[in-house]
């Protein structure tokens, strides 16, 4: 196809190919293995964008980025000129690593291991067949740590949700407990606080923050419970944890925008004053009173 100038280079077990690929109105067709099933390809753009569809799946790739898909038949399209480089390696290096993730290749293992790959593809012409096999050992063993902590850190960041929905779980079922603290959760999951801020960094807002919020949440839900219309505010505060009325106060007109009696006098009629009896004079109300219904008029006087 007119614009592509590939080729590729055999290191031992593993492979390097480079694609220069140019717009075209339908996805090029690549096959960088007869067994695919035994073989798994890292593909680095060097210059330019390029879309990977592999077994019904895409991701898009920018300069510097990477993916990891199988070595069979995929399609690869691009809007501008691109320039790729595919490493193929035995799929036992890498079998347990999670496909069509992209990744950057700006830092890290993974900043080394393209350099590697493309320092390898620039001197093959002046190595031999037993150092090139060698240095393809090499690259399985860097594409295999690159994946390797890509998969630990998805560990990490997966039991980090899993504490942090635990801990949320926990908050809700000990909210009305005013001794609740950072200290007393981290005792109970056994883990330090530092791993707990950690465990909500990706959430909108801070364990500390999350338990204030929803105390006051709770707090104006019951400000406006016809049941809890006989209870004072600070009975209420009190109730959901709060050891301070002055500072519930404060916190929950920076959450609402008004004080807690303002809250509960808009949102019920509790608080409200009295509505205004009309005066009716004497004569009006003996009238009335021997016709309930007020047909009669009281002549005007």
């Amino acid at each position: 196809m007119p614009g592509h100038a590939d080729r590729t280079i055999q290191f031992g077990d593993v492979s390097i190919a480079e694609l220069c690929l140019t717009p075209v109105a339908k996805g090029r067709a690549v096959d960088l293995s007869r067994h695919p099933e035994s073989l798994r390809a890292l593909i680095f753009v060097l210059s330019g964008e390029l879309c990977l569809r592999d077994r019904g799946q895409s991701v898009r790739l920018r300069a510097l980025e990477w993916s990891f898909c199988d070595a069979g038949p995929m399609s690869l399209s691009v809007t501008a000129d691109t320039r790729a480089l595919v490493l193929t390696v035995p799929a036992a290096a890498l079998a347990e690593h999670v496909r069509t993730a992209v990744h950057s290749a700006a830092s890290g293992v993974d900043k080394v291991l393209l350099e590697c790959v493309r320092s390898a593809l620039a001197t093959a012409s002046v190595l031999t067949s037993q150092a090139r096999a060698e240095l393809g050992n090499v690259l399985i063993e860097l594409a295999a740590l690159a994946l390797r902590e890509k998969t630990v850190a998805a560990r990490k960041i997966a039991g980090r949700k899993m504490l942090c929905e635990r801990v949320k779980r926990f908050v809700h079922r000990n909210l009305r407990n005013s001794t609740l603290s950072i200290d007393d959760i981290a005792r109970t999951f056994n883990c330090t606080k530092r791993y707990l801020h950690k465990a909500f960094s990706n959430e909108e807002r801070s364990l500390n923050q999350f338990i204030w919020d929803l105390r006051l949440e709770r707090c104006s839900q019951d400000l406006v419970s016809p049941d809890l219309a006989g209870s004072s505010i600070t009975d209420i505060a009190f109730s959901w944890g709060f050891r301070s009325a002055p500072h519930f106060s404060r916190a929950f007109r920076r959450r609402f925008g008004v004080s807690p009696s303002a809250y509960r006098a808009r949102n019920t009629s509790i608080g409200a004053p009295a509505p205004a009896v009309p005066h009716i004079p004497e004569s009006r109300r003996r009238v009335m009173a021997h016709d309930p219904c007020g047909e009669r008029r009281v002549p005007a006087l």
